[in-house]
């Protein structure tokens, strides 16, 4: 978007957070495009005319490019600029000045680069500006996810407001989880149980004697607008058409006002359909309408009085003890929740909402009283719950959740999506376990797409995916029909044997070498990532290499002796062969293949499962696969 952040006043792009108000509309009005222009910014080029340039040099990409630009619009289009800079030290100075410029910082380049995908290193560097850092005290700390569930391992920070000694106040400025080790968060986990002074539901607070330094890259005015980010950030990268609302400023606004007066109209009403609903204590004090103290700011629970609907003026009593006529009117009031849900149905005309099974009373409360006020109940679709891998609800005071983030760390997004979209009115296990075959169905899926009739396509998920995130008829969409040349499992199985030595770069090597470096796609080299990443941390931990038995061990050598007469370039399907007849010959006394199979995964791998052993020695090496027989022979 025009703007003066990179670039200068001539020719300058603005901030990617001024940019975020045009993503995701599916209209632009004409203010908009008159105030927020936006346009597109040119970098490389990778093919002109049908001729493939990425294995040019960079500098030869450049040039080419640069005799683009005199075709295209000068409004819509323009070329980014190359620094000039004599040496490093100068270099340096201008990333320490990227914050200022509203960018990450520099990226540098070899001119004599080839474009290639993934993440070579070597290349390209992408030199990001530092984190800005803070000491702040550790407040509170509540039990982490997944792995981290046992730990309180998610914590609040607090800055003080001016001098401790002066009594000076402790404010919660910010939330963090990550950037320790396991051993320091150990070390963090036993701290807080010692260290415990108060305890509110799964938060417990500490002594405020732990000081952090803590790394951040930018700040919000509250909480909510950092969830609201977080949120934008989510829609934005799933592709999400959306217009963003912000109920704080619909309320303090005044944008809310003419229902917040209708509200105060069906006041007695919507207190018919609440109060039995209610337990006895709680009617005592319920009231639609919370009144903000003109004394604290706070919001109150406590009886309210409608004085004039059509003025909107309420009257409550004070937390000191007054009586307050005010009015509830631009921003000095909020709703319960549920007459709040009721209210935005009917303020913002919403027509379709999603919720859960949990809520389900609550939208029938919602429900009749968007009625009293003269809207109707949007249509919808209530989901099941989401459960851990023990059959339970997932809860956010047990710990026992998978964010989205999480998933990301360990899978792709389009397995994210692929293992949301089926059967949203079934309850779904929900933790770390079910994405490597997620990831996996998703692409058997995808491969199915580009042949499939169109009933079938129908009951296909990647189909409705492909429509929702790219407008494409789906078996048109880019990539419909294609397939990884190697499984998700079969890539975590490679990396398990790795072990606490796996890398991309290890990983990347192995590939290579079994399907060739240019089969190598954009999308296995995310996986590839996300195979380490998972290993890391689910797999090796939970590693147990055992002795083979008496019988095992003559098999295990029956296979080695085969592999010592193979060579490297024997395929996947001939190996699997040997392997399936040296199963089944009596002398080694396996009731069937599964338990020779079962065999092999639990001396060579140290796992239960895994996957077809013919592919997996022809990735990980026939010599590699002989060593792994000795290791496990060497243990009897």
């Amino acid at each position: 978007m025009r703007g003066s952040a990179q670039g200068g006043e001539e020719g300058g792009a603005a901030s990617f957070n001024a940019l975020q108000q045009r993503l995701g509309r599916k209209t632009v009005s004409k203010k908009m495009l008159r105030e927020a222009p936006a346009f597109v910014r040119l970098y490389d080029v990778l093919q002109i005319e049908g001729e493939d340039l990425r294995p040019l040099p960079w500098s030869r990409r450049r040039e080419a490019l640069e005799s683009l630009l005199h075709r295209l619009d000068p409004e819509r289009f323009d070329l980014s600029r190359l620094i000039d800079v004599p040496g490093f030290a100068e270099l340096a100075a201008l990333r320490e000045n990227a914050r200022d410029a509203a960018i990450e910082g520099v990226m540098l380049k070899r001119r004599d680069s080839p474009y290639v995908a993934g993440r070579k290193t070597g290349l390209w560097y992408k030199w990001k500006r530092d984190p800005l850092l803070v000491d702040c005290v550790l407040m509170y700390a509540q039990r982490g996810s997944g792995k981290r569930s046992s730990f309180y391992s998610d914590y609040t920070f607090g800055c003080w407001d001016g001098d401790p000694d002066a009594g000076a106040d402790l404010l919660p400025v910010g939330k963090a989880y990550s950037g320790f080790t396991d051993e320091e968060l150990k070390k963090l986990d036993r701290h807080v149980r010692q260290n415990t002074v108060n305890r509110f539901g799964p938060v417990r607070e500490t002594d405020k004697s732990l000081v952090f330094e803590v790394a951040f890259d930018s700040v919000h005015d509250s909480f909510a607008a950092h969830n609201n980010a977080m949120l934008r950030e989510f829609l934005d990268r799933f592709g999400f058409h959306y217009e963003f609302v912000s109920a704080s400023d619909r309320y303090n606004s005044g944008a809310f006002d003419d229902a917040l007066r209708q509200v105060l109209r069906k006041n007695q009403q919507i207190l018919d359909i609440m109060l039995p609903t209610l337990r006895e204590e709680r009617r005592q004090t319920y009231s639609p309408v919370l009144p903000v103290s003109p004394q604290t700011g706070r919001v109150l629970q406590v009886p309210v009085e409608v004085v004039d609907a059509e003025a909107g003026t309420i009257r409550f009593i004070d937390e000191d003890g007054t009586v307050v006529e005010q009015s509830a009117l631009g921003g000095m009031s909020k709703l319960q929740w549920k007459v709040d849900w009721a209210m935005r149905w009917y303020a913002l005309g919403v027509d379709y909402e999603m919720y859960g099974k949990d809520l389900t009373d609550s939208g029938v409360q919602s429900g009749k009283i968007v009625q009293v006020l003269g809207g109707r109940k949007p249509e919808g679709l209530i989901y099941e719950l989401f459960l851990d891998e023990k059959g339970e609800k997932i809860s956010k005071s047990k710990g026992n959740g998978l964010t989205i983030d999480e998933w990301l760390t360990y899978g792709s997004e389009e397995s994210l999506g692929f293992y949301i979209f089926p059967n949203p009115k079934s309850a779904k296990q929900l933790h770390v376990g079910v994405i490597p075959r997620a990831v996996d169905d998703y692409w058997q899926f995808r491969e199915r797409l580009a042949e499939q009739e169109l009933d079938k396509q129908l009951g296909n998920p990647v189909w409705h995916l492909a429509r929702a995130n790219g407008g494409f008829e789906a078996a048109e969409a880019p990539g419909a029909g294609d397939s990884l040349p190697v499984t998700y499992g079969l890539l975590l199985n490679l990396a398990s044997v790795l072990g606490a030595e796996a890398s991309e770069a290890s990983l990347r090597d192995y590939l290579a070498s079994y399907i060739g470096a240019d089969s190598i796609t954009p999308e296995l080299e995310v996986l590839i990532g996300t195979a380490v990443a998972y290993t890391r941390d689910y797999i090796v931990p939970t590693l147990d290499k055992r002795a083979p038995t008496a019988n095992e061990a003559e098999a295990l050598r029956a296979l080695d002796s085969y592999l010592a007469q193979a060579d490297e370039g024997t395929s996947a399907e001939d190996l699997q062969t040997q392997v399936y007849e040296i199963g089944k010959r009596e002398e080694y006394g396996f009731a069937s293949l599964r338990d020779w199979f079962k065999a092999l995964y639990q001396t060579l791998l140290g796992s239960d499962q895994g996957p077809r052993m013919g592919s997996f020695i022809a990735l990980y090496g026939v010599a590699n696969t002989r060593q792994l027989i000795a290791e496990a022979l060497g243990r009897v």
